[in-house]
């Protein structure tokens, strides 16, 4: 029974659940792209158009803005973003509080926003051409990132599929009759029980590794 629940249990240890995020200033590929990455391409595709018609661009941000708060998930999000349009509405600093927003989500569209207007401000450079090319650009990552993670999609099953075979054993050993620990309590499988669960274990971590690795593309 000890070393029935000790291929369970190790099983369940090595079983891959979502790969951990690097811990960078800029996110690498996430697992997929989140509703809010969405939203803010759209919110700087909204302020592009505006901006090139002619509107102002606190105007633009102040309404844009206003609307995309009702779709933002994230509550650090909403909370960044509120200041933002706070700062439109009433002649604040735009370029530090678009800092503040690229800080909390870490899009790399906001950051490109952010360097578009600190730029605009210092040289008075016209905005639209700028905030066109961020938001085309913020849109191709989020289909790249989809892109990829279709395409990693079979690498990650077999991962799970390889991962959960042992317990696949133990159940398999049951349904044909087998005593669990008669097959697995001999003096042999207690020897490889240990160098196997470390074994399917590197095996997970390398599979992990190779796929962020293969995945890893710099954000635009």
């Amino acid at each position: 029974m000890v070393t029935l629940l000790a291929l369970l249990l190790g099983a369940g240890l090595c079983w891959p659940g979502v790969l951990p995020r690097p811990r960078l200033a800029v996110p690498r590929v996430r697992r997929r792209p989140a509703p809010d990455d969405e939203q803010l391409v759209a919110l700087v595709e909204a302020l592009a158009t505006a901006v090139g018609a002619g509107v102002m661009p606190a105007t633009a941000v102040a309404v844009a803005g206003r609307q995309t708060l009702e779709r933002l998930g994230d509550a650090h999000l909403r909370a960044a973003l509120a200041q933002v349009v706070t700062a439109a509405e009433h002649g604040g600093d735009l370029t530090r509080m678009w800092w503040r927003l690229a800080a909390v989500g870490r899009q790399p569209v906001i950051v490109g926003v952010a360097r578009t207007w600190a730029l605009s401000e210092a040289t008075g450079c016209p905005l639209a051409r700028s905030l066109r090319l961020a938001a085309r650009l913020g849109r191709f990552e989020i289909d790249q990132r989809r892109r990829l993670r279709i395409v990693t999609a079979a690498p990650r099953a077999s991962m799970q599929l390889l991962t959960g075979l042992p317990v696949l054993g133990v159940l398999l050993a049951t349904a044909l009759g087998a005593d669990p620990l008669t097959v697995y309590a001999g003096p042999l499988a207690l020897v490889t029980l240990l160098p196997g669960v470390a074994l399917v274990l590197a095996g997970r971590r390398a599979t992990g590794w190779m796929i962020r690795r293969a995945t890893a593309v710099p954000s635009l």
